[in-house]
């Protein structure tokens, strides 16, 4: 039995498709079903059932599940040891952010943090939607910062830090800038699409029963090229609010647009950290995240 096949069978536990445990893995498909089934073998008993094209852990599957896991914990708590060790004492971290929490975060939430843990190095990594929780549940990520509007997935064990509204992000001489903005106003404004919006299906469905048309001119998936374009005074999108920062991009409340999220340090179930992860979670937990109030219109 070799430590690849049981992080393949585990991600393949988690995800029920053995397509999406190879990408989490970073394999091949075909090396992924060749491993689990040599895995089936070596343990004399099925893990998974394959019938009609959907993939479930068989009992036999769910009870090897909770040994293994113990084994691949032990295995990763061996190879943060070695690496501390040999790394002159040096704890690591390694954090999944979503790649829509805004960059003020890292300065505000972290940079405490190391001047407390100066012993501690942080690798940050930009992640976004399911694949935070899929990273965070390989092994991965230590911890992961993510924002929620929906139930985590099973095994997640999530710490609300703090709540941010969605809003509409404008040049500060654009026309809305100085006025109360209601969703009619969207009708027909020139708007930036955010690909990675995790509101996005739900506004565009709210729009559309409201018989509201947006003249949507860009998609983009990196965030600073919306705001680079929106900053040029061409047109507005919807965004968290903290996720601005770019000079002359403002912020203005939608009066009847009820979107928020919440913003959570997520750790995975019953799986053993860092200490050094365990103390970042602490840090951030105990911090105060109220935001200021922001005005309807004008700064």
């Amino acid at each position: 039995m070799e430590f690849y096949q049981i992080r393949y069978f585990l991600a393949a536990a988690d995800q029920l498709n053995f397509t999406r445990a190879a990408e989490v893995c970073a394999v091949s498909q075909p090396a992924l079903t060749v491993a689990i089934r040599k895995l089936e073998e070596e343990l004399g008993g099925q893990l998974f059932l394959r019938e009609h094209g959907r993939v479930s852990v068989t009992e036999f599957g769910r009870t090897m599940r909770t040994h293994l896991a113990r084994i691949d914990e032990m295995r990763a708590r061996a190879e943060r040891s070695a690496r501390e060790m040999l790394d002159e004492g040096r704890a690591e971290v390694n954090l999944g952010i979503y790649s829509t929490i805004g960059p003020a975060f890292v300065g505000r939430g972290l940079a405490g943090f190391r001047r407390a843990e100066p012993g501690t190095r942080l690798v940050l990594y930009d992640c976004w939607g399911p694949r935070a929780y899929d990273l965070l549940l390989s092994g991965a990520f230590d911890v992961a910062i993510v924002a929620r509007h929906a139930p985590p997935p099973p095994r997640i064990r999530a710490r609300r830090l703090y709540d941010e509204p969605m809003v509409l992000a404008m040049a500060a001489d654009h026309p809305l800038a100085a006025c109360r903005v209601t969703v009619d106003d969207l009708e027909g404004v020139v708007y930036f699409d955010r690909l990675r919006c995790e509101f996005r299906a739900e506004i565009q469905a709210m729009l559309e029963r409201r018989g509201i048309r947006l003249n949507t001119v860009m998609r983009s998936e990196p965030e600073d090229w919306v705001q680079a374009a929106i900053a040029a005074g061409e047109g507005v999108s919807v965004m968290p609010r903290d996720q601005i920062f770019t000079p002359g991009v403002v912020a203005r409340t939608i009066e009847g647009f009820d979107y928020g999220r919440a913003i959570e340090v997520a750790t995975v179930e019953g799986r053993a950290i860092p200490a050094a992860a365990e103390r970042l979670v602490a840090h951030l937990g105990s911090m105060a995240w109220e935001m200021p109030p922001m005005s309807a219109a004008g700064d």
